[in-house]
């Protein structure tokens, strides 16, 4: 009975010191996969212009962390329209609120996408989106310890993920 007890108590401690990085490797996961879903939608958008051959939106809603392809051309993302919705405590940031975005080796700071991100015949970026690189920051709300994910679109339609901690300097994810 003692052994089984020493056995338990030693369970015990190791999860207590192991939980921690447990946790920090799941938010880890989280950011990544959040901003690789974002990544996807932009893919998408550009593959089904190019497909259609015709300008498609992608619709960004900051307010409610949500983005999607406007299928309809309404500039609303309606319901059956294919949607990435960030849930868990993810949301998209302000670029105020994450590190310096000149480490990521560009000739101008990316700029977040002040209206929909638009993608001509040939998958290039248009309107004022299409002017400079855009990037949508994605962070855990009121936690930035776990750090920052960004996604990257260049005006030629191409998107990078991107990966930094607090304070730190960005460095591509692939």
């Amino acid at each position: 009975m003692v052994e089984l007890v020493v056995v338990i108590c030693v369970i015990l401690i190791v999860s207590a010191i192991a939980l921690p990085s447990v946790m920090r490797a799941w938010k880890s996961y989280e950011l990544t996969s959040a901003a690789t879903q974002i990544a996807n939608t932009l893919k998408w958008t550009r593959s089904d212009a190019i497909k259609h051959n015709k300008t498609t939106n992608c619709i960004v809603q900051f307010a409610n962390g949500a983005l999607g392809e406007d299928v309809n051309g309404n500039l609303n993302l309606d319901p059956g329209e294919a949607q990435v919705a960030l849930s868990g405590g993810l949301v998209l940031l302000a670029s105020g609120e994450v590190p310096d975005p000149g480490t990521m080796g560009y000739a101008s700071a990316p700029q977040v996408p002040t209206e929909p991100i638009g993608f001509d015949s040939r998958g290039a970026v248009v309107g004022a989106n299409g002017q400079a690189v855009s990037v949508l920051y994605v962070g855990l709300d009121g936690a930035p310890e776990y750090g920052f994910r960004a996604v990257t679109l260049l005006p030629s339609g191409n998107t990078q993920v991107w990966t930094a901690t607090p304070g730190g300097n960005w460095y591509s994810v692939y």
